[in-house]
Formats: C-alpha cells, sequence, structure tokens
C-alpha cells in the first residue's frame, strides 16, 4: 500500500490522521472541505495549506486500530507522526464535562496481566507488552501531548484538558463498571483506539498526538448524559485549532 504524499514545503514527510469512523473523520476535515472518496482502511492523502496530510479511517476498537496503522507503517509511507482524532467518556463530567477538548497524557490498557481474585496482576507478566524506544511497557503509555505537539509544529489550546485515558474493547455500560475502572486507574476518559495506536507509534519511534471531544458521561446509557452530534462538532474545532 502507497501514499502519495511524503513531502511538504519544509521537507517533511506527512501527518497522519487517525479516526474510528468515517463520521469521525468527516468532522475532522469539516474546516478543510471536506473529502467524498473516504473509506475505511484506505489511506487518502491531502494538502491543507502546507500541511500534507494522510487520512486513514482505522474502524472501532484496538484491534482493527492495531491492523490499519499497521499497513500504514509497513508501506513506504513516510509518516512523520501521528494525531489520533476522536470522541471518548468522562468518568467524571464535573471535572471533564460532555462538549469537553482534552488531550491524552497517559493511555491505559487495563486487559494485559493475570486475572486473579484480588482484580488484574500486571506484575505477574514480567515482560508486559514489550519493549518501547526508551522502556519496559507493560499497560501504560506516558504521551507528553503538549511537547509532542511543539515537536511536531502544531499548537494545543490552554484551555483543553491533559488527562489520563484508558482504552476498551468494549464500552462501559455500567455505573458500577466505570466507578470500579475509575477507582483503579484513576483517569478521566475512555476510549477505543487510543492505547494500540500510541504503542504501535512507541515501537516506531513516531511522535504520537491523541485528542478527544467528549462525547458522554462513562457508564451511563440515558440520551441526556450523551451528544454525539455536538462531541462532532468538536472535532471540527480541534481539528482547525491543532492544523490551521
Amino acid at each position: 500500500m502507497t501514499v502519495s504524499a511524503t513531502s511538504s514545503d519544509s521537507g517533511e514527510g506527512p501527518l497522519l490522521l487517525a479516526t474510528a469512523t468515517l463520521q469521525e473523520m468527516r468532522a475532522v476535515l469539516a474546516p478543510f472541505g471536506g473529502r467524498s472518496d473516504l473509506r475505511p482502511l484506505r489511506p487518502v492523502a491531502l494538502q491543507a495549506g502546507r500541511q500534507p496530510l494522510v487520512l486513514l479511517i482505522t474502524g472501532v476498537g484496538p484491534l482493527n486500530a492495531a491492523m490499519a496503522l499497521g499497513r500504514i507503517m509497513g508501506s513506504d509511507a513516510k509518516i512523520r507522526g501521528v494525531i489520533n482524532f476522536g470522541i471518548a467518556g468522562s468518568f467524571d463530567c464535573r471535572l471533564v464535562p460532555v462538549l469537553g477538548r482534552v488531550v491524552v497524557q497517559e493511555e491505559i490498557w487495563p486487559e494485559i496481566g493475570i486475572k486473579t481474585a484480588s482484580g488484574l496482576d500486571v506484575q505477574a507478566l514480567c515482560k508486559g507488552l514489550g519493549e518501547g524506544q526508551e522502556d519496559l511497557i507493560q499497560d501504560r503509555l506516558n504521551l507528553r501531548p503538549r511537547a509532542t505537539a511543539r515537536r511536531l509544529g502544531l499548537n494545543i489550546p490552554e484551555h483543553w484538558f491533559d488527562v489520563k485515558s484508558l482504552t476498551v474493547a468494549g464500552v462501559t455500560g455500567t455505573r458500577a463498571e466505570a466507578d470500579r475502572l475509575a477507582a483503579r486507574y484513576a483517569v478521566q476518559t475512555e476510549n477505543m483506539e487510543g492505547f494500540a495506536l500510541a504503542w504501535a507509534c512507541a515501537r516506531e519511534g513516531l511522535p504520537f498526538l491523541e485528542a478527544q471531544s467528549v462525547s458522554n458521561k462513562v457508564g451511563s446509557r440515558e440520551k441526556g448524559d450523551w451528544d454525539i452530534q455536538g462531541s462532532l462538532a468538536g472535532l471540527q474545532e480541534m481539528s482547525r485549532a491543532l492544523l490551521a
């Protein structure tokens, strides 16, 4: 698989923008006119002003995200960094409200380890997930979003929240489970792709930035605790702020 956009005016390669769904990608692209040829797993090159981009719709969940980004990394695309845009849930809407804009400073994967009567024992797996560029990775990745943004020549608005986020394969559907996860991991948001994309980038030494627009209260299925359309509008604002 080949991506044609490989350089910018400054001689750098393109940024890859990853979303789980077509709906999210359309929101991200709205400030730049959009595209009509977007399909899951089919990368598309786009020039946004002086910024060359590669657009990738991964599909929902960590397995799809890892597979989709892995295909790009195995091609001859000269990607200089990855931005994951998406909607996410908030564990405590008093701290991070619905429609809040967040960047992730730590990603956590809650399914690595040995399940015991007292909970998940990550330390029991000596090697964890494996070696990153700097150290052994078990269930957490430090992302340094504002430093990464500066490295990529981007600007994160001061009012965006810096959060810890939990990546899950299944959306948390009860208040009891949301409370358990929040207490165990001290996280503020829940997503479905972030850790998989962050881990792939960590293995390859690629800058990675995760930007989320909060769509719901984690653990609630009540309609009043969700605002998908509002959070998609938030993604438009976030992409404009980061990439304009």
